[in-house]
């Protein structure tokens, strides 16, 4: 992790390989590098990386694995500063050497409260952040002329598949962009008993088309069918039979 995605660079097995081996070689998290020690319990939910909970009288630690790079891992961080009075995130913990990211494991506070409603859900929304691309990612539109961004390898998808995601991602070419989550769904908001809602699992969050702001059901059917096929990308090789299923209604 750490290398950034030129643009328009063709998909290189070899990398992604790479990553895949380091990020799959430590089975759970290296608690001695935050200095904890405890019983570790796999929390439910993440599709696509290891979460574990590690429960301790000075307050819950969650523990993720991820294919971050440090840079990215610090764009979050820093785009966490800015949500304002009425949203919130957990901030990454940094370990003893001051990383925020050890061995593939990143740490941060368990954050508690109430699971927020599908209609609760879609009233949420970030504010209208800018800033640079985030390391390791490029917007949406991009991938039109290039293979890699995050999660993302065209290269190893059907021709016929990429072919398909292509043209669904056509409209967002003159899209402005900004700061999204990348995966507002109900069980990512938590609402605190301070009235703020707490945004968890940012490792989609980048800049992109605004259309990934916002909530699916105020979508035309263009840019739904543009976010399906963001979907049906990203989930490929994490999420395969979630991806194929996906796919049939960009093809049909």
């Amino acid at each position: 992790p750490g290398n950034l995605p030129r643009p328009h660079g063709a998909y290189d097995p070899r990398r992604h390989r790479a990553r895949d081996e380091s990020a799959d070689a430590v089975s759970l998290p290296p608690l001695h590098f935050w200095g904890v020690t405890g019983a570790l319990a796999p929390l439910q939910g993440g599709h696509r990386n290891q979460v574990f909970k590690l429960t301790r009288p000075d307050g819950d630690l969650v523990f993720k694995a991820t294919r971050r790079s440090a840079d990215a891992l610090a764009w979050v961080q820093d785009v966490m500063t800015r949500l304002g009075p009425d949203l919130c995130a957990p901030a990454i913990k940094p370990s003893l050497s001051g990383h925020l990211i050890e061995r593939g494991w990143t740490c941060e506070p368990f954050i508690r409260g109430s699971t927020l409603s599908k209609e609760q859900a879609q009233q949420v929304k970030l504010p209208a952040l800018k800033a640079p691309q985030r390391p390791g990612f490029i917007t949406t539109a991009a991938l039109c002329d290039a293979d890699v961004s995050g999660d993302i390898a065209l290269g190893v998808m059907p021709d016929n598949i990429v072919a398909a995601c292509r043209a669904a991602w056509q409209p967002l070419k003159d899209m402005p962009t900004r700061v999204v989550h990348g995966d507002l769904n109900p069980s990512n908001l938590i609402g605190r008993r301070d009235g703020r809602i707490c945004l968890i699992d940012w490792e989609e969050a980048r800049v992109d088309a605004q259309v990934f702001a916002h909530p699916a059901p105020t979508l035309s059917p263009a840019l739904a069918k543009a976010r399906t096929a963001f979907e049906v990308a990203a989930c490929w090789q994490s999420e395969p039979e979630h991806a194929r299923h996906l796919a049939k209604s960009l093809t049909w």
